[in-house]
């Protein structure tokens, strides 16, 4: 095809592929399978990689920096890391330490690798909740276009899960928190199965259930490109309208004694 597009001379020949790397037919089908999560999760780092380059071309040009600005792009670096050797590896320090991983050790990874593939989870929150009740994100993940959010308002505790800007799943619980300190717990147990699938949102405080609710449909491979997690505000776009957007606007009013997340 790149031949008869003239992206290439007629009569280039493919170079030779060399002994040590064993042809795509001959790989088992744990290898292929690993193997092709660590192409998509490359593929991602390099679309993540351009996306962030055109917000800072964008922040130049508003600013009216543009045309005084010089931009050097570096095509090459040193191509493939060679630290993981041919099976690659989760984790470079097992490399640089002389640890080789194998398939079997990498294939127990390889729903953490490149989002948040469907994954039950658990998070602990401690927090301190001041005179005249708390308001104010906990931890929030992404924004308004897929996410998730604890937070407080009113004194109530709610978790809300934005699947893609398209609906939103919150669950409360049934009345507000006292001052002083409490342990606020949100499991999401996923039903498993195919990317997407749903699961169920349990609330509880102080080891006490305060609600749930149905999540009909969860984000497959990832929340977003450019927004991360966030502990006492929601730093950018907000996960739901139920609070405002920005930090300065959303922050915790109480004390975060630390917040724990846990995959299962």
């Amino acid at each position: 095809m790149t031949i008869e597009r003239g992206v290439v001379p007629a009569g280039t020949k493919l170079t030779a592929r060399p002994a040590e790397i064993p042809a795509w037919d001959s790989l088992t089908g744990d290898q292929k399978r690993l193997f092709a999560r660590q192409m998509e999760t490359f593929a991602g780092f390099g679309e993540h990689t351009d996306h962030e380059v055109g917000r800072l071309i964008e922040a130049i040009r508003d600013m009216g920096e543009l045309d005084n600005t010089l931009i050097f792009c570096i095509v090459g670096d040193n191509g493939a890391s060679a630290e993981g050797g041919p099976d690659g590896s989760y984790n470079e320090l097992l490399a640089l330490n002389g640890i080789v991983s194998d398939i079997s050790s990498q294939l127990s990874h390889i729903d953490e690798r490149g989002g948040p593939k469907g994954r039950s989870s658990a998070t602990t929150a401690e927090v301190e909740v001041p005179k005249g009740g708390a308001n104010g994100v906990i931890i929030a993940q992404a924004g308004r276009f897929g996410g998730w959010s604890l937070y407080m308002k009113g004194g109530r505790v709610h978790e809300v899960y934005n699947f893609g800007g398209l609906e939103r799943t919150t669950v409360s619980s049934p009345q507000a928190l006292s001052p002083g300190r409490h342990t606020i717990l949100y499991e999401f147990a996923y039903d498993g199965g195919k990317p997407g699938s749903g699961g169920m949102s349990r609330l509880s405080v102080d080891g006490k259930q305060g609600g749930e609710a149905r999540v009909p449909h969860t984000m497959p491979f990832g929340y977003s490109a450019d927004e991360g997690v966030d502990v006492g505000m929601d730093n950018e776009t907000p996960v739901t309208e139920d609070y405002k957007q920005g930090g300065h606007a959303n922050k915790f009013n109480g004390k975060i004694q630390k917040v724990i997340v846990e995959l299962k």
